[in-house]
């Protein structure tokens, strides 16, 4: 099944089309408005040579992360699973990080937040799938880290891809555990009206 990823929740918006966690063809961005990333998205399509209905399923990273970011790419997200009938995958920006790190184990992931705050979360990997130990949260990583026990890996501010989210989406599609378009929505953990980019 070819999969269309989307990771807009960091200053790049990446998109990649793949084939299990194998890429066939990527495009990224440093705009964040929704016409570049939908030039970006027709970019793909057309490296890869396919029309935008030959994808079997579309996965977006939901944030934590910029506002305007995520409100783009889970909107066209949507949109296109709606437009296109196909099925959706929402998963968090973090884990979707931890999936594409390349541990195992215990991995700790943090993005800068601004105002002195982290969004943070701990997961636990295994061939491939996540569990979370500890849910996306807000927090002072300085005290979040001292907590954390020893055999753990951690992940400050890395870089949020489109790779990552075709591999955190893995056992979903497995397992055709699929999101509402109607439904799904962005994790954003700062309040709406603070206008944190």
């Amino acid at each position: 099944m070819l999969l269309l990823a989307i990771e807009s929740s960091g200053p790049v918006c990446a998109a990649g089309l793949f084939e299990g966690t194998g890429c066939v063809a990527s495009a990224r961005t440093n705009d964040g408005h929704a016409e570049t990333l939908t030039n970006a998205l027709a970019e793909l399509f057309s490296k890869a040579r396919i029309r935008p209905d030959g994808i079997g399923a579309i996965a977006v990273g939901t944030g934590p992360g910029s506002f305007t970011g995520l409100r783009i790419g889970v909107m066209i997200a949507k949109a296109l699973a709606w437009s296109l009938r196909k099925p959706l995958i929402g998963v968090s920006s973090l884990e979707a990080a931890a999936c594409g790190s390349g541990f195992r184990g215990r991995v700790a992931v943090a993005l800068d937040a601004k105002r002195g705050l982290h969004y943070a979360a701990v997961y636990t990997l295994t061939d491939g799938a996540a569990r979370a130990e500890k849910k996306p949260c807000l927090v002072k990583w300085e005290d979040f880290r001292r907590k954390l026990p020893r055999a753990t890996h951690v992940l400050e501010s890395p870089e949020t891809t489109a790779e990552g989210v075709a591999r955190a989406v893995q056992g979903r599609l497995k397992t055709r555990r699929f999101d509402d378009p109607y439904a799904l929505e962005p994790l954003y953990l700062h309040p709406r009206d603070c206008h944190v980019r």
